[in-house]
């Protein structure tokens, strides 16, 4: 029982759910936890206070099940049963806070099952009003996505089924309801075929899959363009998109969704905006590792465009590897300045479970670029390993310091510890696991070059998948005489 008394909640579902809602939304949870018809509980209010005061701190985490015990029962023995129970009920409210806020997001879905309740009840004068709103809604929409081509197509059928719409003209209807199929259809199959061909490409996952209709969509699309292009901009940049993955080596469609999504910004849902900026992003990654472009000017770039347009990346995908790979693309650059800038505005965006860990590397990769290597090492002794990203990228790193330095010893033991990391962990995906392996195997076969045809395997691996930066280090070292000689 002593055990459970020190428990913190970190890691806990609850915890992951606190952590995920903004202070704005929190102050929300408050209302939505005060009115009777979601909660009649005192102590519901009373966990949301206690919770409150540990977040300011980033400490919710940290507390222990006997410190929320004592506030919530003080002077009490500690009951771990009751606790539990407190706890569970707590976290079921909190799911149930982030359904309304999901299902208030978005105003047509709300009206939709409005209309959807009046119609069910034959309420027909209210349910005419509201149809009326939803349509005159998407008549003078300018933001078009996924939801909203959802929420159309749901709208058009409740209309059709309404009894008060008038069906004087079901051609008409019936026609109108087709077109918002096929709309649906296809923002809703590009962004399938998006998603696939993404694990495929940037993952290497050998994915069997038939992308039945896709020629059809593109001769739609190809027929309809100009008003595709137009009126349905999620939908033509989802096809970009797709067309991106399934030409990566062509810098055409690359910059051709650059472009249109930087024409269009202003007319796309601030969510969608976000979510092709992640699809630019990641698709560099994959073109600058590849060879498809020299230099990392262009990650760079768009890098920078996502902190200039302030898109909160934070809030759509791992931003603690964002924020690495701003630090490291922006020392290669020698922006400084920048580098100084972004730490200050973006640190407290990373999730405080690693945010010290993810700050702390970041650091080591701008040292280790302006080769204070005694620096970076102070800021690499200091990360821990919440991931296996962490330990590859500190690995990694150390690595090509005790190179710098002349340890080969070091070098020997990091590849050595690093290799049987990467033969134990399964679940690393396949392409950064090929990348690391091939890394260590080159750098084991340049220390020990007495190994039969030494720079002829290094030459064959350097052919093959591996990190941009390894590589170009590599390079780098294979062409410096005197480095080979202080290893030979």
């Amino acid at each position: 029982m002593r055990k459970n008394e020190e428990k913190t909640l970190k890691n806990s579902k609850l915890s992951d759910m606190l952590e995920g809602i903004s202070n704005e939304e929190y102050k929300k949870f408050g209302l939505f936890l005060s009115s009777p018809y979601f909660n009649k509980s005192r102590t519901m209010q009373q966990l949301y206070n206690i919770f409150k005061k540990y977040r300011v701190n980033n400490r919710t985490g940290s507390l222990t099940r006997k410190a929320i015990y004592n506030e919530l029962y003080p002077g009490k023995r500690y009951n771990d049963v009751l606790l539990r129970k407190q706890l569970s009920d707590f976290t079921k409210l909190t799911g149930e806070f982030l359904i309304d806020v999901e299902a208030k997001s978005e105003p047509a879905k709300t009206k939709n099952l409005l209309l959807s309740s009046l119609i069910k009840r034959n309420i027909q004068r209210p349910a005419g009003q509201a149809l009326n709103e939803l349509e005159k809604f998407y008549e003078f929409a300018q933001e078009k996505d996924n939801n909203y081509y959802y929420n159309s197509l749901q709208t058009g059928r409740l209309a059709f089924s309404y009894s008060g719409s008038g069906l004087h003209s079901p051609e008409e209807q019936i026609s109108e309801l087709s077109k918002r199929l096929d709309h649906y259809y296809l923002s809703l199959k590009l962004l399938f075929y998006y998603d696939i061909l993404n694990l495929k490409l940037h993952y290497n996952k050998s994915i069997q899959f038939d992308m039945w209709g896709f020629d059809e969509i593109v001769k739609y699309i190809e027929k309809n363009k100009q008003e595709i292009e137009s009126d349905h901009i999620s939908i033509y940049a989802d096809y970009l998109s797709v067309k991106m993955l399934l030409e990566p080596a062509e810098n055409k469609h690359y910059e051709k969704l650059r472009s249109y999504i930087d024409k269009n910004k202003s007319r796309f849902v601030r969510q969608e905006l976000e979510k092709f900026y992640v699809y630019l992003y990641n698709h560099s990654i994959y073109r600058l590792n590849r060879g498809f472009v020299k230099g990392n000017g262009e990650l760079y770039d768009i890098i920078k465009t996502i902190d200039r347009e302030d898109i909160p990346i934070w809030k759509f995908f791992a931003f603690h590897i964002f924020y690495i790979n701003a630090v490291t693309n922006a020392s290669r650059a020698g922006e400084y300045e920048w580098i100084e800038s972004f730490v200050k505005r973006r640190k407290e965006y990373i999730p405080p479970a690693f945010r010290d860990e993810t700050h702390n590397l970041a650091m080591a990769n701008l040292y280790f670029t302006k080769k204070d290597y005694s620096e970076a090492m102070k800021y690499l002794v200091n990360v821990d390993y919440p991931n296996y990203s962490y330990y590859l990228m500190a690995k990694d790193m150390l690595i090509k310091i005790y190179w710098e330095r002349s340890e080969p010893e070091g070098v020997l033991s990091t590849i050595e510890a690093m290799r049987k990391f990467l033969q134990r962990k399964e679940l690393i995906p396949q392409r950064l696991h090929e990348s690391y392996t091939n890394f260590i195997n080159c750098v084991g076969r340049m220390v020990e070059p007495e190994q039969k045809d030494s720079d002829y395997e290094v030459q064959k691996l350097l052919k093959k998948e591996m990190i941009y930066a390894d590589k170009v280090w590599i390079e780098e070292r294979l062409n410096d005489s005197q480095r080979k000689i202080k290893y030979r």
